[in-house]
């Protein structure tokens, strides 16, 4: 079974993860990610992973995810489940990136029950290319531990990303209004709009 403290920490996590996503504000630029991949142990796994990620606060960004992780060829078995990752240094430009992830759901090795719980936690490294503005392909690669069966090793990942929002607030009116003419202040209250505009009459 899995350890209670781990759940504790991993439920609490994502109920940050999620506040940060959903939190009211202006809009801020999102990517919705599609990745598959390879986890290989002594069988080897295909992965499939489908989540949104945005900044969280300066180089540090967040990803929220589901998983699905089936055993490589014609043999049963499989994972399924949520997690979140946290990025360091993810650029909208592109480029490397570091990542840490904890994920968890119900599996099972042998059958396609899904009926036992599982656990996971990974690192690794990424990587980001951006052909163009809403677009943009990446690859990742993680030491990843499941806690079902006391599975380790490498997983390879390649994915593609739709970028949405720009993240920059739209201009305000004040700085799209024309300049006043030179001479007259700027009016700050009615009073002083009444006085500008008698000074421009007279």
């Amino acid at each position: 079974m899995m350890n209670p403290a781990f759940l504790r920490r991993f439920s609490i996590l994502l109920v940050v993860c999620a506040i940060e996503l959903g939190g009211a504000g202006p809009v801020t630029a999102q990517t919705i990610e599609a990745r598959l991949g390879r986890f290989w142990d002594e069988d080897g796994w295909s992965t499939y992973r489908l989540g949104i990620s945005r900044p969280l606060s300066g180089a540090i960004g967040v990803q929220l995810h589901g998983d699905v992780t089936r055993r490589h060829g014609s043999g049963e078995g499989g994972f399924t489940g949520v997690g979140s990752d946290l990025t360091v240094f993810r650029k909208p430009q592109g480029g490397p990136y570091l990542i840490a992830g904890l994920s968890g759901g119900l599996g099972s090795e042998t059958s396609n029950s899904f009926s036992d719980p599982w656990g996971s936690w990974s690192v690794g490294l990424g990587y980001d290319l951006f052909p163009l503005d809403i677009i943009s392909v990446g690859a990742e690669a993680r030491w990843r531990e499941v806690s079902l069966g006391g599975r380790d090793g490498a997983e390879l990942a390649l994915g593609l990303g739709i970028h949405l929002g720009s993240g920059a607030p739209a201009p305000s009116a004040v700085s799209r209004s024309v300049p006043p003419p030179v001479g007259i202040q700027t009016p700050v209250t009615r009073a002083d709009s009444v006085i500008a505009t008698a000074s421009e009459t007279m």
